[in-house]
């Protein structure tokens, strides 16, 4: 089975002998961040499942 995978900025196609696979997981598209420098401030301020960086540092 060929199969291509994301490698860097492209793609890279490999062999995989028959029967070495259960599936090929494939991710969604994602649109990029507006704002990333925003996003990782408020991510620190209010973390999902966890306290706030300031509370624990």
């Amino acid at each position: 089975m060929r199969v291509k995978m994301a490698f860097g900025r492209g793609e890279q196609e490999i062999e995989l002998p028959d029967g070495n696979q259960l599936e090929v997981l494939t991710m969604p598209e994602v649109p990029p961040l507006a704002d990333p420098a925003q996003a990782v401030a408020d991510a620190l301020v209010s973390p999902i499942g966890a306290p706030p960086l300031a509370e624990v540092a």
